[in-house]
């Protein structure tokens, strides 16, 4: 609405030019869902929404490993063309898009899911962490830094999805959340009133004015405000989003009967029912080692050409035997560790290493009852020694956690190491999801935990390597299981056929089969600050503890 306009004039009849400042009060309606956020709040998560690639950092499935697009932040008026942008970069990648936001712009999350659909991508909501390179990777930053894709896994810690973010996950083709937050509200409409100059150019006829051009000069703010309700035709335009990506109406009656101060978290239930969701798993399943097997290629299995050819083994030379020759790896080796970390003294989280010549039962009477979790590490190799090991650890009722040791210095393997080594007989090290990996009998070991740590980074291979058993000694793995509490499922799998569904195993299937039953990581048990976090765990002891790591 324009209130007014003041105009100077020259004398002449006819004017070239004049110069005009007036203003206009004018109301632009822009509908926004307010970002309501969750705690915690991450980094940058109020930032602009922003996409990059992440590739699974599990070493494993190289060189053919899953990638998916990482989407973070709020989303603005400017995402949807960003998004295009970067699709467009992409090529014909088909990746799943995995989002964590705390809302903002409904039509800007309208838009970015049907660019989704269009796509046929899925979506899932989920966070990244970002893992960085591999020592032994040259120019590896470089290299992630110039394609654009960086390696990483994904995790539900902190992950969310409030106010207009569900509309982006609307768009997937399928449709995960798990136990991420999902957070629905009534819509806000925002008003912003501006203030505009504009310059005027006229000439006089006749003594009329007539005007010949006018351009807007600037533009300035000077207030909003916001209003619960709803404009009948953004109402008519979500209700015709929501049909068009096969989500029930259900969705807008219960958001839109939410406050738009609180937020309202949608259960699995409530989602599968109102189909924003069409599968109940985590978003884990994007990045699984299992999609990328010969008998499942999962479209976003992409291949690096240049970690194919740095990861290759050597040959070994053909040996002609008619027995089948069977690797041998050193043998398994035991040590304590304490945390190397910054910031945890002087009480500090240790472990013990079971990586690749100590004996467990060794080690144990020297802690004088102190449990700490096992950090296992193996390729396998004899199945009754593997089932030994598992019992000592159960009647110790310790935990296992699958992860690598990284030791400070040297390690027990290394002859007059004495540089990382404590007074006590510990080393200096830590515990992480890098390279970590369990085959064959290793899964036997892992089974002796009370607790028992594996995440979709965790490598298991459960075929067996060996010769076929024998009947009395499938008996005493059965006999074993049982023990253990591990569902035959696991002996079924391991004495398959190579290739088997279960081979290697999804997070959801180690559940199933009762292998796993925490699906934390490593890094929760030997981080900085887990002793200052958790009450009193018995990995927590002082350097000056008689019995301390």
């Amino acid at each position: 609405m324009r209130l007014a306009g003041l105009k100077w004039l020259n004398d002449s009849r006819l004017l070239l030019a004049a110069l005009a400042a007036a203003f206009l009060l004018q109301f632009t309606l822009i509908a926004e869902a307010a970002a309501k956020k969750a705690e915690p709040v991450l980094g940058d998560i109020d930032r602009p929404m922003q996409f990059v690639i992440v590739r699974s950092s599990t070493p494993a499935c190289e060189p053919l490993c899953p990638e998916w697009i990482w989407a973070r932040g709020e989303i603005t008026a400017a995402t949807p063309k960003a998004f295009k942008r970067f699709l467009k970069k992409i090529g014909k990648k088909r990746l799943p898009v995995l989002v964590s936001s705390p809302g903002g712009s409904v039509d800007a999350a309208m838009a970015i899911g049907r660019l989704i659909r269009e796509r046929k991508l899925d979506t899932g909501v989920g966070t990244a962490y970002l893992t960085g390179c591999a020592p032994t990777e040259k120019d590896c930053l470089a290299k992630q830094k110039k394609s654009g894709v960086y390696n990483g896994r994904i995790t539900l810690g902190g992950a969310f999805c409030n106010s207009a973010c569900p509309l982006i996950l609307a768009g997937g083709v399928n449709r995960i959340a798990g136990s991420a937050f999902v957070g629905v509200h009534q819509i806000t409409t925002t008003y912003y009133q501006e203030k505009i100059f504009y310059r005027e150019k006229y000439k006089v006829v006749k003594g009329k004015k007539k005007v010949v051009s006018k351009k807007i000069v600037s533009r300035k703010r000077v207030g909003t405000y916001n209003s619960t309700d709803l404009p009948k035709a953004l109402e008519r335009q979500m209700l015709a989003y929501l049909k068009e990506m096969g989500i029930d109406k259900t969705y807008f009656t219960i958001s839109q009967g939410v406050p738009a101060k609180d937020i309202r978290q949608l259960g699995p239930g409530e989602m599968s029912a109102m189909k924003l969701t069409t599968v109940s798993d985590h978003a884990y399943v994007f990045a699984g080692l299992g999609r990328c097997t010969q008998h499942q290629l999962s479209e976003n299995c992409i291949e690096d050409l240049d970690r194919a050819v740095s990861t290759k083994e050597p040959v070994p030379a053909v040996v002609s035997s008619k027995t089948p020759a069977r690797v041998v790896a050193p043998p398994m080796r035991f040590a304590v560790v304490r945390s190397s970390e910054t910031g945890c003294e002087p009480m500090c989280p240790g472990a013990i290493s079971a990586e690749a010549p100590v004996l467990l039962a060794q080690i144990l009477q020297g802690l004088g009852g102190r449990r700490l979790p096992i950090v296992l590490r193996s390729p396998g190799g004899d199945a009754d020694a593997a089932m030994a090991l598992g019992r000592v650890i159960r009647q110790h009722g310790l935990a296992v956690a699958l992860g690598k040791t990284t030791f400070s210095g040297c390690g027990p393997g290394e002859a007059d190491c004495h540089a990382g080594e404590g007074k006590e007989g510990q080393f200096l090290g830590r515990a992480g999801q890098y390279q970590n990996y369990c085959a064959s009998e290793c899964a036997l070991v892992m089974a002796g935990g009370t607790r028992r740590f594996a995440t979709e980074e965790s490598l298991v291979i459960l075929r067996y390597k060996g010769p076929e058993p024998d009947p009395a000694l499938k008996q005493r793995l059965a006999e074993y299981l049982i023990e253990m509490g591990v569902e035959k499922m696991l002996l079924t799998v391991a004495l398959g056929p190579v290739g088997s569904d279960f081979d290697p195993p999804t997070l959801a299937q180690m559940y199933r089969m009762k292998l796993a039953t925490d699906t934390r990581d490593v890094d929760t048990l030997t981080a900085a600050n887990t002793c200052a976090v958790l009450s009193g765990p018995d990995s927590c002891s002082s350097p000056r503890t008689q019995n301390g790591l």
